[in-house]
């Protein structure tokens, strides 16, 4: 079975330049085939182009941080910050430009393509290039307040900042929906669109429930920072209030009309009144 979001029926702010966005999603891709190409070389070369970029928490905080409960840390994290020498708002930034691979960065990619453009609108450009990078630092916070021995060796990905557009893209458009492609077996396949609003909190709160239950058992979340995307969420639903740039009172009662569902089967289109084939809205 196959679940794809292709794009949202959203269509405002339609004919808005979103190069805030594009630049995004054009310098992840870049970053990450050079990360490619550096890894087909070999040696040392990938790991000497990251490192320089990368905050590294036992580096930067040391392995005494993890004994700290999440206050201590919070107030130690804030400290680092604090000190414009050590660069860890720019290494915690420039984090959520490197992926772990293709399908890392298609994921992500796929969904601030599909949301990102949007939420550009509302906030303006200069609002939404500021809330992106600093929702990418405050969800590697979120990460490493929880984090347990297990996903202490660094963050990279902009899941974070996209969990925070994600959170944006709620408040701003509650009544949008997402289409989605699904295939199941060769038996049938096509496009629903479901709403963002039950989509997006759906997934959060899988994210939240999967945090929450390894608390304090030092679990490894196979490689996922987990509490990097709930912090992002978190940052993301508080700033997006403080960011927007006053579009129109419209955007309150926004409800887009979705494209009406369709079902395909290898027989054609069910017909008329049978399981698949009426059209839905």
């Amino acid at each position: 079975m196959l679940l794809l979001p292709i794009g949202d029926v959203n269509d405002h702010g339609e004919g808005h330049h979103s190069f805030v966005n594009a630049f995004f999603i054009l310098a992840c891709i870049a970053i990450c085939g050079y990360q490619i190409y550096l890894a087909n070389i070999g040696g040392t070369a990938l790991e000497q182009f990251m490192n320089p970029w990368l905050f590294d928490p036992r580096t930067q905080l040391g392995d005494g941080f993890l004994a700290l409960n999440p206050l201590e840390r919070f107030f130690a994290l804030l400290a680092k910050l604090a000190d414009l020498k050590s660069g860890a708002f720019v290494k915690m930034a420039a984090g959520a430009f490197f992926h772990g691979g293709l399908l890392h960065l298609a994921g992500n990619m796929l969904i601030l393509w599909i949301i990102g453009d949007n939420v550009e609108y509302v906030m303006g450009h200069l609002r939404y290039f500021i809330f992106f990078i600093l929702t990418a630092v405050l969800a590697t916070c979120g990460e490493l307040m929880f984090a347990g021995a297990g996903n202490f060796n660094g963050i990279i990905g902009a899941s974070g900042a996209i969990f925070a557009v994600a959170a944006a893209y709620l408040i701003y458009f509650p009544g949008a929906k997402i289409n989605f492609f699904y295939w199941f077996f060769f038996i049938f396949w096509g496009r629903r669109a479901i709403s963002a609003r039950f989509v997006i909190v759906l997934y959060f709160i899988s994210q939240f429930v999967t945090g929450y239950t390894s608390l304090g058992v030092g679990a490894d979340y196979g490689r996922v920072a987990i509490w990097a995307h709930i912090g992002g969420f978190v940052a993301g639903f508080i700033l997006a209030f403080m960011f927007r740039a006053g579009r129109p009172e419209e955007l309150k009662h926004y409800e887009p009309v979705a494209k009406p569902a369709y079902t395909k089967t290898p027989w054609g289109n069910p017909p008329d009144g049978g399981p698949w084939g009426k059209p839905r809205q």
